[in-house]
């Protein structure tokens, strides 16, 4: 293969690596992607990378978007539209429309790339990369916040967990604990690494990603886990008798009573610590029953249809009890709820047709004849 023949794919992995790690590390979420001049280069950069495609898909039958969960993405943004012209708050809403069908756009666009051996390739080992690097930034951006509170309490303690609600270009620990879950798990499990070289990757990007959660302080991340890990060995034991035959040889083997000898203080350790910390308690102050509250006054208010995505910020302070805590938030921390009140019935009823159809997809994934698709769908 010539060198002009290799220049689309190189571009296209140039590209792509540039687009993701500006993503994660620039414009991830709320800590950055609310400033002015980060949502419109962000913006600019989905449609440098959208406008191309489209207009390639039709020419090129293969680069058409499509997905199987297009049905279940069409009726979210049913939803989204429905309820956009129904709310409350109509600016807003227009504008959260326009970016979950952004958000829709770029995912088939991930669709069609990953329909390409060598870019789904790279897509595997930049996950890697970057579940890598976000954790060593965090853990060291955590580490410098707590030099700080050494300093101010004058000795070595026991440091706080998630310092000064850091998470890098995120805004917040909760977040950057999906992100790492998410890329840790689909960046370990297509990997083609074998023998020592596989278990020492396998271990340094398990630790660092438990290091990250356990720091991040987020309950629901380490609930979520430790359920999804449940359910994981659950479904490849009752789903392949092969699969329950290497499970057992695993947990009697040496390296499982290994994993135990040093698992378990580890996990004595983190659990004393988030103790410690204040984090194996649901206080705080009542703003999530306040929240709750609010909810359900604006479902009420709007029960088919909701108040209008984006609106729950706008009118939480209007639907509150006086004596309710007065914090600004722009969620109500529970997905939910907020669904319920920003899109109503028609919304609960399309999550529920969305996450069945993300489940087919894991189920036919996790019962493939195919190793790969198998070992992505237990990640999902």
């Amino acid at each position: 293969m010539t060198l002009l023949d290799r220049l689309p794919m190189t571009l296209m992995v140039l590209v792509t690596t540039i687009g993701a790690t500006v993503t994660v590390l620039v414009a991830g979420g709320s800590g950055t992607l609310e400033l002015h001049r980060i949502r419109l280069t962000y913006d600019l950069m989905a449609a440098l990378a959208l406008i191309p495609w489209l207009i390639l898909s039709v020419f090129r039958p293969g680069w058409r978007p499509s997905s199987r969960l297009a049905p279940a993405i069409v009726a979210c943004l049913a939803v989204f539209t429905v309820s956009t012209v129904t709310s409350r708050e109509p600016r807003l809403s227009v504008e959260m429309l326009g970016y979950a069908i952004l958000l829709a756009e770029l995912y088939l666009l991930l669709v069609a790339l990953l329909r390409r051996p060598a870019l789904r390739l790279h897509f595997e080992r930049l996950a890697l990369v970057l579940c890598v690097l976000v954790c060593v930034l965090y853990l060291i951006q955590a580490f410098q916040a707590w030099l700080v509170w050494w300093d101010a309490v004058g000795r070595i303690a026991i440091p706080p967990l998630r310092p000064g609600y850091l998470g890098l270009s995120l805004g917040a620990p909760i977040p950057l604990a999906t992100l790492v879950l998410l890329l840790g798990a689909f960046g370990l499990a297509p990997s083609q690494l074998r023998g020592w070289t596989s278990r020492v990757v396998i271990v340094v990007v398990l630790m660092l990603v438990a290091a990250t959660v356990l720091v991040t302080a987020s309950r629901g991340a380490w609930l979520g886990a430790a359920a999804g890990l449940a359910v994981t060995f659950i479904a490849a034991v009752v789903a392949r008798p092969e699969a329950r035959e290497s499970a057992l040889r695993r947990v009697r083997s040496r390296w499982a009573a290994v994993a135990l000898l040093v698992g378990i203080p580890i996990l004595v350790a983190a659990g004393a610590l988030a103790a410690l910390s204040g984090r194996l308690t649901l206080e705080d102050g009542g703003a999530r029953a306040a929240f709750a509250r609010a909810s359900i006054r604006m479902f009420d208010a709007s029960p088919l249809t909701g108040v209008g995505p984006g609106a729950w910020q706008v009118l939480r302070a209007s639907n509150a009890k006086p004596t309710d805590p007065d914090l600004y938030l722009p969620h109500a921390h529970n997905l939910y709820l907020q669904t319920l009140a920003e899109f109503g019935l028609v919304g609960i009823l399309a999550g529920i047709i969305f996450v069945g159809a993300v489940g087919l997809l894991i189920a036919r994934a996790v019962r493939s004849d195919g190793d790969m698709r198998r070992r992505v769908g237990y990640a999902a």
